[in-house]
């Protein structure tokens, strides 16, 4: 069994496009831990599929429902065969993931066909919203780690992710980039006696002593955090698989912290009419729906967040 003074399993639930792989770097050399890095991941192409427009317009058909759960259903034997090798050598299991992949299709439904602000909290609800099991999620001994930033950042950063990795993008950018998620999981979690830590992407991108004190408040330890690190060598990056590359440029190419990256001041108002001129009128105003969606959300995070 895991050290009784140590986690059963860390969790960093991440928003994406927030540096969590950042994050993950600055506390991969923890000792006694065992990683596992994107078990849902391999869900997310099939989560595609099922939330196209002709999917969603005929309700989710159940063949890609199911395609969709073998798949989460396969990554949670990953996630529990992992955690209890590391608990049996007295270890902590890491586990990095972006819950919304495995994003329940009758929650996502629930959620499209939301819309106001009400409607979308009614449907959003405060219950676990993904496929994954409550009790691999509320395992005794775990600390959840999630991270947000501005929707203003976020946001058109995820639909330039998804159109470089997925080629295409449809109402599935939508409850990938909605912070009603985070939130509902931060209360999923206090309703079951966890209390988990929210952390904004600028306070871990500039700062060493926040950095060691998150990893203090997740039982981790802090003076094994790094900040310095080799850039990944061409021959590498070459190893890597394309979409891995493209959407980790920014971390592969740096080697420490990215303080230069941080934007403290920022607005949806500034910031829309320059998704309206990157994407045009129609995705741009989309966008600015979307992030505006979100705000509330995030700033109930930004209340909740750890602080120094």
């Amino acid at each position: 069994m895991a050290d009784s003074t140590s986690p059963s399993q860390v969790l960093l639930l991440s928003q994406p496009r927030t540096a969590c792989h950042l994050l993950e770097r600055v506390l991969s050399k923890q000792p006694n831990v065992k990683y596992l890095n994107h078990p849902l991941v391999a869900a997310r192409p099939a989560q595609v599929a099922m939330l196209s427009d002709e999917s969603v317009a005929n309700d989710i058909p159940q063949k890609l429902r199911d395609a969709h759960a073998d798949l989460v259903n396969e990554a949670m034997k990953t996630w529990e065969a992992a955690l209890k090798e590391a608990n049996d050598k007295g270890k902590t299991l890491f586990v990095h993931d972006h819950p919304h992949f495995a994003l329940s299709p009758h929650r996502a439904l629930e959620f499209l066909s939301a819309r106001t602000s009400d409607d979308l909290a009614r449907t959003a609800g405060s219950g676990n919203f993904t496929l994954v099991r409550d009790d691999l999620l509320l395992r005794p001994g775990t600390v959840p780690i999630l991270t947000f930033r501005h929707p203003a950042l976020v946001v058109p950063a995820i639909y330039r992710a998804m159109l470089k990795t997925e080629k295409s993008v449809t109402k599935s950018t939508v409850p990938v980039s909605c912070y009603a998620w985070l939130r509902h999981l931060y209360e999923f979690f206090v309703s079951n006696g966890i209390t988990p830590v929210p952390v904004e992407a600028e306070d871990y991108m500039s700062s060493e002593e926040f950095s060691r004190h998150l990893a203090t408040k997740a039982g981790l330890n802090p003076e094994n955090c790094i900040f310095k690190w080799e850039k990944w060598a061409k021959e590498q990056q070459q190893q890597m698989p394309q979409v891995v590359r493209e959407l980790l440029q920014t971390l592969i190419n740096s080697d420490g912290l990215l303080p230069e990256k941080v934007v403290r001041r920022v607005s949806i108002e500034e910031e829309a009419p320059k998704w309206k001129q990157e994407f045009g009128d129609g995705v741009g105003t989309w966008l600015e729906e979307i992030a505006l969606r979100s705000m509330t959300n995030y700033e109930f995070l930004l209340s909740k967040k750890l602080r120094l």
